[in-house]
């Protein structure tokens, strides 16, 4: 982390850098920053000089609770202003509270105040004022999201091998999507058959396999509602013929002598 920024500027008689401002910066054992000192360089005494500071806090969850402003005044930091946080459980802010130094007092400025939904979504800030005796509204801030969407195949997610004919279950996982359209290709996803349309919820289709024979298949899975919210198979995977077995000899009606041999034929 960087404990100093330094300023300068180009001297244009002298053709040197001189020296301009600079940040001195502190940080605590977890790297929060927890102190900023600017200084402004003094080039008659060849001196940096203080001009003002933050000071910062940190509750164990690493949320900043409160900052202290300060600026200097000949020979001692004057205080200015502070700010402080409030969290809920879940470490979220629930109001930040805005002060200023009165001689010898804190006295109230403004604050905010937040509200959460169950997903924990900031829905509402309430910005006030201090009237010297209470609290006035001034404005707030209301926000409204859409649902996170999504979708996600899992089978046939490539390597598979379906015969024709044989039931399949496609599957899926979604969230927020009230229908979906099936869709297979036999050319690497060149082109889309339609297979049907299904509730999200369901999470399988049960495919009797087309006799489509080809090993550069894909299923495509998508919102019927917005078709740019959609999964594939992330590979090929093949359809092939059925498996089948005939047997050819004895197929009935032989009479075959004790000891003697006879071929046993398939295909």
């Amino acid at each position: 982390n960087p404990i100093i920024y330094l300023s300068e500027t180009w001297d244009i008689t002298n053709n040197v850098w001189k020296n301009s401002n600079q940040y001195l910066i502190t940080y605590d054992a977890n790297d929060n920053p927890t102190g900023y000192l600017f200084q402004s360089w003094d080039a008659t005494n060849n001196v940096w000089k203080n001009d003002y500071r933050y000071s910062y806090t940190y509750n164990s969850n690493n949320k900043l609770i409160d900052g202290l402003y300060q600026s200097w005044d000949i020979s001692v930091w004057k205080n200015e202003s502070r700010f402080t946080y409030v969290y809920n459980a879940n470490n979220d802010p629930i109001e930040y509270l805005y002060q200023t130094w009165d001689v010898t007092v804190w006295k109230n400025d403004s604050k905010y105040t937040f509200l959460y939904d169950s997903n924990n979504n900031n829905t509402e800030e309430t910005y006030q004022s201090w009237d010297g005796t209470s609290w006035v509204n001034q404005y707030k801030y209301l926000y409204t999201y859409v649902p996170e969407t999504s979708i996600v195949l899992t089978s046939p997610n490539g390597g598979e091998n379906w015969p024709v004919g044989a039931s399949r279950n496609i599957t899926w996982t979604s969230s927020n999507i009230a229908n979906i359209k099936l869709q297979y290709s036999t050319n690497n996803g060149t082109n889309w058959i339609n297979i049907t349309n299904v509730s999200a919820s369901a999470g399988s289709y049960s495919w009797t396999v087309p006799n489509t024979i080809s090993s550069n298949c894909k299923v495509m899975i998508s919102d019927v509602s917005n078709a740019l919210l959609f999964d594939e198979s992330d590979s090929v995977f093949s359809i092939g013929p059925t498996p089948s077995i005939t047997l050819n000899s004895p197929s009935g009606g032989e009479n075959w002598d004790v000891g003697s041999a006879h071929p046993i034929a398939w295909t």
